[in-house]
Order: structure tokens, then C-alpha cells, then sequence
């Protein structure tokens, strides 16, 4: 069996079952500080009527997924309102953080860089190791191992890292954090790296087999627009593998507001499965596979009683933590 980092790596005989992780333990320092200072720096924002509005920080949208202007309230956090839109499903903020705001937050914020902090927890470590081994499995199902993959919102590198000890990929990134870019540079070559958005990037005629998009959808305030870019750099029997939250988890159902992907200063969508197949539709894909991750997180530890059965019924109603989807071009 191989191993990486002293984790060894087994093979995967269904994809179906989530890679299952103990994390019934109080949340670690570096994870409560993140929440702790968004919450500071969502109040920092002036506020009129409990809502942030100056336009120099926000913009109103409609349904990204639908360019739809119905929709109805939800509740408000932090200053923000997240909505519903009425004919797609799908959830959002709709007072966002202007691009070019949280794109500067991205690169210089403490905040960003205690999300990245937890990555050298070693419990969060050995999760991640076996995620991306799980879907590096899958990868070959049906890619060459000599193709090109392409890592949007590359965070602090380590997927790319894995991939460049455990596979033959030719692998690009695209990463706008600037405490990581020489680490992932040094890995994927300069001219592979890329710090701007997916629409303003020029791959030189680069085609991809694979697009990776690991918890970036979410994020995205145009996300039709860069899902739509990604179709005309993938190849005709390419893949994108996009891992989002999903809204209608049971943590969610149990924790309400308080559950840590309800995060509006940075997640500015929040997708059902549905919503998340006309999202594909619209930009050109459909959905060639499906898989859950994370059926429970720490904090549903108290208001749960954790057994198979628990496992098996949030499987079953599609309540996992996050959701992956595999997409594939539309067939013509």
C-alpha cells in the first residue's frame, strides 16, 4: 500500500462512502479565532437599518445561477442578506463583498490566513490526505495519467503538493493569496501559476482533462460566469470535481444561522443540489456523478446521538456537510 507523509493511502472500492474522519473535539484555537475575527470585520462595516450598503464595499445581485430578480429574504447576518431565489432554489448573499474588496482581503488578511492555519492540524491533515486520494482515484477512472490538471483556488498548496508526489499530471494553479504563491510556483512552474480570476486569466490556448474546484464555488460572486470560462478550457472528455457546502445538510437543519459555512463576508453562495444543476445546466455541464463528505461535523456532537443509523439517514436524505459533483460537457 502506498503511502504519503506517513499516511498510507488504500484503495477505494466504492466511491460512494464518505471519507469518515473523528472529529467529535472541541474546535481548535486557530478555526474559533477565524469565525471570531469575521465577525469582527463583518461589524466593522457600516451598517444602515442592519444592513451594510455603501457601495463602495457591496453590490446587489440577483440569482447568480439564474440572472433571476425574485426572489425573497431569508434572514441577516453580520450586515449581510441572504436570499432565496424564488424560481432556482438557490441561496446567496445578496449585498456582496465587492471582487476587488475580497479579493484584497484575500491576498492581506489575517483572517484568511488563520483559515489556512488549520491545514497543520494532524487530524485535518490525515482527512485531507485521504480526501484528495479518494478523488485522485477517481481521476484515473477515465483520465490519462499523463493529462493536464488544472487546481482553481489552490489555498496553501497542498493538494498541488500531493499531486506532484503521487501522480504524473501536468498541473497548473490558480491561487490569489500571496503567502502562498511561491510555495505553489515552485511546484507548478511560473508560468502554470496564475493569481487572477478564471475570466481574466489567459491560458495561451492550455486545454485541461481535470479542473479541480475544492470549497471555491462558494466563494465566487459571479459563479455561472467562471463555471462558464471553465467549460472552454476543459477538454471534450474532461471533468471539472467541484466540492461546495451543502445548504440542506443536517448540520445546518440542527445548528440554523450558527453553522460555520453560514459565513457571508466570504460565502457569498449557498447551494442545494438542485440549485447547483441549473448552475451547471447554465453554464454548459451536467452532472456525471454525485458524492457526500463530512455527514457530521464537531459541533452537531451535542445535539446528536452518533451511530450507523445516524450515518445511514443523513446519507440517505442527502444531509451530508459538503457536496461533490463531478461535471462533464453537456452532451450535444
Amino acid at each position: 500500500m502506498k503511502s504519503y507523509k506517513g499516511i498510507k493511502l488504500p484503495t477505494i472500492k466504492d466511491f460512494s462512502v464518505p471519507i469518515y474522519v473523528d472529529n467529535n473535539k472541541p474546535r481548535r484555537e486557530s478555526t474559533n479565532r477565524y469565525f471570531e475575527e469575521s465577525f469582527k470585520e463583518a461589524n466593522s462595516f457600516l451598517k444602515v437599518g442592519g444592513l451594510i450598503i455603501d457601495e463602495k464595499l457591496v453590490k446587489f445581485v440577483d440569482c447568480p445561477v439564474c440572472n433571476s430578480k425574485n426572489k425573497k429574504e431569508l434572514f441577516v447576518k453580520w450586515g449581510f442578506r441572504i436570499s432565496t431565489c424564488i424560481d432556482c432554489n438557490h441561496s446567496f448573499v445578496e449585498n456582496q463583498l465587492k471582487s476587488s474588496v475580497l479579493e484584497k482581503l484575500y491576498a492581506t488578511s489575517e483572517i484568511d490566513e488563520l483559515f489556512q492555519e488549520r491545514s497543520v492540524d494532524k487530524d485535518h491533515m490525515k482527512y485531507m490526505i485521504l480526501f484528495y486520494n479518494k478523488y485522485l482515484q477517481y481521476f484515473s477512472k477515465f483520465i490519462n495519467k499523463e493529462g493536464s490538471l488544472l487546481d482553481v483556488g489552490a489555498g496553501d498548496g497542498k493538494f498541488i503538493e500531493f499531486l506532484d508526489a503521487t501522480s504524473s499530471y501536468k498541473l497548473s494553479a490558480m491561487e490569489f493569496s500571496e503567502k502562498s504563491a511561491d510555495f505553489i510556483k515552485n511546484i507548478v512552474g511560473e508560468e502554470n501559476f496564475y493569481n487572477t480570476p478564471i475570466t481574466n486569466s489567459d491560458f495561451k490556448g492550455e486545454m485541461f482533462n481535470i479542473i479541480t474546484i475544492w470549497g471555491v464555488l462558494e466563494h465566487m460572486d459571479s459563479p455561472l460566469t467562471e463555471l462558464s470560462k471553465c467549460k472552454e478550457i476543459l477538454l471534450k472528455d474532461g471533468r471539472i470535481i467541484a466540492l461546495v457546502p451543502n445548504f440542506e445538510s443536517r448540520a445546518f437543519k440542527i445548528l440554523g444561522i450558527n453553522t460555520p459555512t453560514i459565513n457571508p463576508r466570504s460565502h457569498l453562495q449557498y447551494y442545494t443540489y438542485n440549485s447547483f444543476e441549473k448552475l451547471a445546466d447554465n453554464a454548459g455541464f451536467e452532472i456525471d456523478a454525485y458524492f457526500q463528505e463530512l455527514p457530521v461535523i464537531d459541533l452537531m456532537y451535542d445535539f446528536i446521538c452518533y451511530s450507523e443509523e445516524l450515518i445511514e439517514s443523513i446519507l440517505k436524505d442527502n444531509e451530508s456537510y459538503r457536496s461533490v459533483y463531478i461535471l462533464k460537457h453537456k452532451a450535444s
